[in-house]
């Protein structure tokens, strides 16, 4: 007889507080990003504007 058991592992009151305001500082400073998952290996992205000016001394967005 196989038992399975699942859980959902869900963050601390305060961890999802500490998440939110880091939220809200990011997007104060203007990060307000548009993530993704792409390619085959489902890596995470980021939407940007490629025809916006560098910022970063090597070409960063």
């Amino acid at each position: 007889h196989l038992q399975v058991k699942c859980f959902t592992i869900v963050p601390s009151p305060n961890e999802i507080a500490r998440l939110r305001a880091e939220v809200a500082n990011l997007e104060a400073r203007g990060g307000k990003a548009v993530l993704t998952v792409c390619g085959p290996e489902k890596r995470l992205c980021a939407e940007i504007d490629t025809k916006a000016p560098e910022y970063g001394e090597r070409g960063q967005f």
